[in-house]
């Protein structure tokens, strides 16, 4: 990973809000229903984007701490449905540790699909990168 990257669980903050609204936001990143997720060009300014909020939380990231990072992620999700799961197959409820785990609901459940909205979305979500990226230095100029 990056210099000042830890592979540690990710901490309850905005920043990593902002990091998971923006990756919601990006359907071209992880719903293959969506028309532009086959698009190598697409693909890679949407990761353009995440990169830049991935970088006000980690210092120095790069394109492969970021994929290695939302990899990681995924696994930890699918490993807390599985448990989710289980408990619901002998009628008992399990609460997830994952603080962001209702974060990833709307993207990883089945059935998950932003494709109708992914034109529409890419307008809305490159003003909502600039607008977190100006909240998220605002900030860190205030500490």
């Amino acid at each position: 990973m990056a210099k000042n990257c830890s592979p540690n669980p990710i901490p309850d903050n905005e920043a990593w809000r902002i990091f998971f609204d923006v990756y919601r936001n990006l359907p071209e990143l992880w719903d293959e229903n969506c028309t532009f997720y086959k698009s190598k060009h697409r693909r890679q300014k949407a990761y353009a984007k995440l990169l830049g909020i991935y970088k006000m939380i980690c210092k120095g990231a790069t394109h492969g701490a970021l994929t290695k990072r939302l990899l990681n992620i995924k696994r930890c999700y699918r490993r807390e449905m599985k448990k989710v799961k289980k408990f619901e197959n002998v009628g008992e409820k399990y609460i997830p540790s994952l603080w962001y785990f209702g974060l990833l609901k709307s993207i990883f459940s089945p059935g998950a699909s932003m494709a109708e909205t992914s034109v529409e979305s890419d307008r809305d979500t490159s003003v909502g990168v600039e607008c977190c990226l100006m909240m998220m230095t605002i900030g860190r100029m205030n500490e």
